[in-house]
C-alpha cells in the first residue's frame, strides 16, 4: 500500500514556532492552539493527499482579548490553504515547484497595533474563478461578474455563503469561512486584506488595534 501523503513539520519546530518553550500549565489559551494546528495539518494533509511544511511564529504574543480571534482565524485559512492552497505533489513537480508547500503563520507586533500574516505558497486565487464561483452559487450575476475589477473579486471571498468547492466536506464548501473571519476582525475594529499571485502564493494579512478591542456591530 503506497504511503499516506506526508505532513512535514519537525515536532522541535513547536518550540521555534511559538518563540519560546514553556510548560502545559504555564501556556496562555492561544500558545496552546499550535499543538492544535499541527495536529490539524496533519489530518487535513493525509485527507485531502497533500505535503506542505507549517511554521508558526509568534502566537505566543497574542493579547488574551484577541486569543479566540486569532484561533479561529488561523484555523479557518489553514483549512483553505490545505483544500485549495497547497496542489498535490504531482502538480508542484509538474510547475518546477517543491512537493512539499509551505504554509506560515506570523504573529507580531506593529506599530498601530498588532498584525497576523497567514501565506502559502500554493496555487494562489484567479479572479476569474471568484467570479465564477460567486455566479454559480448565485450571489452574484453574470451582469455584475462582467463589469467586477480584480479588488471587487477578490473581496468576493469574505461574502457570506461563498465557496469556491462545489462537493461539501468537513473542510469546504459549505459557505461557511472566511465571512465568519472577516465579521470577527471587523468587530475588534481590525482590517482583513488578501493579496495573491496564480501560481505562486496567497497571503492573508489581518491587522487589529493596540488598545483594548471595543465590540462593534457589523451590518
Amino acid at each position: 500500500m503506497a504511503p499516506a501523503p506526508a505532513y512535514a513539520a519537525a515536532a522541535a519546530s513547536a518550540t521555534a514556532a511559538t518563540g519560546r518553550p514553556g510548560s502545559a500549565g504555564s501556556m496562555r489559551p492561544v500558545e496552546e492552539l499550535s499543538p492544535t494546528l499541527y495536529s490539524m495539518a496533519e489530518r487535513l494533509a493525509e485527507e485531502h493527499a497533500k505535503r506542505f511544511r507549517l511554521t508558526l511564529r509568534g502566537l505566543a504574543e497574542v493579547p488574551a482579548p484577541y486569543a479566540a480571534t486569532i484561533k479561529d482565524c488561523v484555523i479557518q485559512m489553514l483549512r483553505n490553504a490545505a483544500v485549495h492552497g497547497i496542489e498535490a505533489p504531482e502538480v508542484r513537480r509538474a510547475n518546477a515547484k517543491k512537493e512539499t508547500g509551505s504554509v506560515q503563520v506570523d504573529f507580531r507586533k506593529s506599530p498601530d497595533g498588532y498584525e497576523l500574516v497567514f501565506e502559502d505558497d500554493g496555487a494562489g486565487i484567479a479572479p476569474e474563478t471568484l467570479k465564477a464561483a460567486a455566479v454559480r452559487r448565485q450571489l452574484i450575476s453574470e451582469d455584475d461578474a462582467a463589469l467586477m475589477d480584480t479588488r471587487a473579486a477578490m473581496a468576493l471571498i469574505f461574502r457570506p455563503g461563498f465557496s469556491t468547492q462545489d462537493e461539501i466536506s468537513m473542510d469546504a464548501g459549505r459557505g461557511v469561512g472566511m465571512d465568519v473571519v472577516a465579521r470577527s476582525v471587523y468587530a475588534l475594529g481590525g482590517k482583513i486584506g488578501v493579496s495573491t499571485h496564480p501560481g505562486k502564493f496567497t497571503r492573508f494579512k489581518i491587522v487589529l488595534p493596540a488598545s483594548d478591542p471595543v465590540s462593534t456591530a457589523v451590518a
